[in-house]
């Protein structure tokens, strides 16, 4: 039975270009930039299925990811006050961390 479409997860590769897999088939491919992955998908999809076969259209998915702190403040001000990141922006750039760390108004400065 010929599938109507096809969808593709699609993640930015480490490095560089993008990685697609398709979902509920055993397909995947890369490509350079945005167009060449269209390019190579649809290349892999007319590969995978006989001519007729093949879906008619093929959807891409583009999928990031992002990473959300769940801490608290005063856990996070404690982490940050010490860290390279910190030490980092008080050697390059001047910059002093000051983090109110609690109801009574303390602060920890980096």
């Amino acid at each position: 039975m010929r599938p109507t479409e096809i969808i593709f997860e699609v993640t930015e590769a480490v490095e560089g270009g993008y990685d697609a897999k398709a979902l509920g088939y055993s397909i995947f491919t890369q490509g350079d930039d945005w167009e060449d992955l269209k390019e190579m998908v649809r290349d892999a999809v007319l590969c995978h299925f006989d001519g007729e076969d093949a879906p008619r259209v093929i959807r891409l998915h583009l999928v990031t990811e992002e990473a959300i702190a769940v801490r608290s403040d005063i856990e996070l001000s404690r982490d940050l006050s010490g860290s390279e990141a910190a030490k980092r922006l008080r050697r390059e750039y001047g910059i002093t961390l000051s983090l109110q760390c609690g109801r009574d108004g303390s602060t920890l400065d980096s």
